[in-house]
């Protein structure tokens, strides 16, 4: 399902359901990771739960092969083990004013929006416990965290609250009073997804990336709209924010280099950030489908196939 426009609801969210279940967090590491870039978040080792079995891939432990489902597929398998920390997923989704922009497909908090919702039914789907902050320009919402369906619809409803309304006084919740925030409410050692246009993103809310970049496994997620990049053709373009109205005149060449220049230069200062804290970041275009790229960037999983596994084991073949 896509949404589009610039309002989403309730159901809308819901009906994200069957592909968010998709989406590959089986051992909730995050697979958008830069190679080369290690989460410096401490591992409590591998736990005793085992989740299931997979194809090995180069790298696992060769301890962990499933030497069953091996000889029962033809394929080399490996177990998979929940852990501590995977069973903690936390997202930070702002609605600031300058979310509330788009000019394509949808509004960039409609497809903060969607990114939240399915990240929620991926963490349902491995029996993660969920929790999130989210802002808007006049408050912040803690949804405390828990496991399941009522873990995923009480973010879903704070979405749904937040993320249709702007603020009636042109006040500014910043970035960085979120994050902050993040750091007492939440508990150590997770994987906390923050989604945001990061336009707001200043040297207080840098520290506080870092700060929880100590504590947690971060991946950050960058929403942006086409119109952002570059800047339309040649011409006046009448443009307001919903309170005032301006005219933009794109036909000078200087302009139209300092508007591309402000773009890259916020990207590159991102990218530089993450990369310098060992974070992991992905760029979400309105114009994207946000199923599709989080299924590129996370890896998806195909539907499971009946088999017969041990005693007490799931496994996947």
């Amino acid at each position: 399902m896509i949404i589009g426009g610039v309002e989403f609801t309730l159901a809308q969210l819901c009906a994200l359901q069957v592909e968010g279940r998709t989406l590959d967090l089986r051992d909730l590491r995050v697979r958008a990771a830069q190679p080369g870039v290690s989460q410096r978040v401490r591992s409590r080792g591998r736990g005793i739960d085992y989740v299931e079995s997979r194809v090995y891939q180069p790298g696992d432990d060769i301890r962990s092969m499933d030497w069953r489902v091996t000889a029962r597929s033809g394929r080399p398998h490996t177990k998979l083990y929940q852990q501590e920390n995977a069973r903690q997923v936390y997202l930070l989704v702002d609605f600031g004013a300058s979310m509330f922009f788009g000019t394509r497909r949808a509004f960039k908090s409609v497809a903060a929006a969607e990114t939240a919702a399915l990240l929620c039914w991926a963490a349902v789907q491995r029996g993660a416990r969920m929790g999130a902050l989210i802002n808007n320009a006049t408050r912040i919402v803690h949804v405390r965290d828990r496991d399941g369906r009522r873990g995923a619809l009480a973010i879903l409803q704070a979405l749904v609250s937040l993320g249709n309304a702007r603020g009636p006084e042109p006040t500014v919740t910043p970035l960085s009073a979120t994050l902050r925030r993040a750091r007492h409410v939440f508990r150590p050692e997770a994987l906390m997804i923050v989604i945001s246009d990061f336009a707001a993103l200043a040297g207080d809310a840098e520290q506080e990336l870092a700060r929880l970049g100590q504590k947690h496994q971060l991946l950050l997620i960058q929403v942006y709209d086409p119109l952002e990049a570059s800047p339309p053709p040649p011409g006046h373009y009448a443009i307001t924010d919903g309170r005032d109205a301006t005219v933009i005149d794109t036909r000078s060449a200087s302009l139209r280099t300092d508007y591309e220049s402000y773009f890259t230069g916020r990207r590159q200062r991102l990218e530089t950030l993450a990369h310098r804290l060992g974070m992991a970041l992905m760029s979400l275009c309105t114009n994207d489908v946000p199923a599709a790229a989080l299924a590129r960037r996370l890896g998806a999983r195909a539907p499971r196939r009946v088999s017969r596994p041990a005693a007490g084991e799931r496994s996947l073949v």
